[in-house]
Parts: structure tokens; C-alpha cells; sequence
């Protein structure tokens, strides 16, 4: 759902640029055709503002991926490490630890294209045509789609280790309390 959203709105943004508005230029003194110009000019200068502040709302949205990547990630590490809360005493419930392993890596994968949008957010600053502006907007909506398409992927490995947990902790044999 939030790929097709990133689609949508970077579709939206594109098809709203795409719709220039020239104001009617009222003939006066000179040539016409430079107050034609004008008008084109200030239209391409709103068209990538507006751009550039939906790529920016993209970028927000990516840190705000990374910071939950990185938390989930310093959370589980947590988990592991702890002594303070109940864990499997058989092996073969403690494989279910195994999970984290792919769930970091996808995590990991996250962080990494969230990095690489903030990377294509700041190429736009040194954009010097609306073409180019509209390449990179390009490559940040497919990189915001990988950063949540991973995300999502890591955390669907640490909720079904926390569906395996929860039953083990309702069904299994649990350790008595050393309090």
C-alpha cells in the first residue's frame, strides 16, 4: 500500500508539474515574445519548487523509515542480550531467534536505501534543468518503494518471531520464575 502511495504521489507531483498554468500576458511595449518567456520561466521555477518540496516530503519519509529501522533493530538486539525476561530452555524453541537474522538483514537493506534517497534528495539542490529534476524524483520514488518494501520484509520476520514467542509463552513448557 505505501509503494503505490510513493507511486501516486510522486505521479500526482509529476502530473501537477506537468500542468502549467501561464498567466495571460497582457501586450505592452517591446517584443510579445519576451513576456512569453517570462511567463514560461516563473511557470518552470513553481513547477520545480513544487517538485522539490514533494521530493522533500519523500525524504521525511524515508528518516522516518531509518529511525524506526534502527530502533526495531536496537530493540532486538536488546532482547538477545537481556537477562531479565523469560526465554526457551530447549534448543529447538530457540531457533526461533534464527529470525532476527534475516529480519537485521532486511533492516539493513533499509537503512541502505533510505541513505541512498537522502543521497539523490541532495543531487537535487545542483539540478540544473527541470528534465533532470524530474530523473532524480524518478529514482528517489523507486527508492523510497525499496526502503519500504524492505522495511516491511524485516518486520514481517520480527512479528513472526513474536507470533512463535507469544505461543511458545501460551503452550510451552515455560521456566518457573527464579524470583
Amino acid at each position: 500500500m505505501r509503494k503505490l502511495f510513493s507511486v501516486v504521489f510522486l505521479g500526482s507531483v509529476i502530473s501537477i508539474v506537468g500542468q502549467t498554468s501561464s498567466p495571460s500576458v497582457t501586450p505592452g511595449p517591446g517584443p510579445s515574445s519576451n513576456g512569453a518567456a517570462a511567463a514560461s520561466a516563473a511557470s518552470s521555477l513553481s513547477d520545480d519548487r513544487n517538485l522539490k518540496e514533494g521530493l522533500g516530503g519523500m525524504s521525511e519519509n524515508s528518516k522516518t523509515l531509518t529511525g524506526w529501522a534502527l530502533t526495531i533493530f536496537g530493540g532486538s538486539i536488546l532482547a538477545i542480550a537481556s537477562t531479565s525476561y523469560l526465554r526457551p530452555l530447549s534448543r529447538k524453541v530457540r531457533a526461533i531467534y534464527l529470525l532476527f537474522v534475516p529480519g537485521w538483514l532486511f533492516l539493513g537493506l533499509s537503512v541502505f536505501e533510505g541513505d541512498q534517497l537522502s543521497r539523490s534528495y541532495t543531487a537535487t539542490v545542483f539540478a540544473k534543468s527541470h528534465e533532470l529534476l524530474l530523473k532524480i524524483g524518478s529514482n528517489i520514488n523507486i527508492e523510497l518503494a525499496a526502503q519500504m518494501n524492505y522495511f516491511n520484509w524485516g518486520l514481517g520476520f520480527f512479528a513472526l518471531w513474536l507470533v512463535v514467542f507469544v505461543l511458545w509463552w501460551i503452550f510451552g513448557d515455560v521456566p518457573p520464575s527464579s524470583r
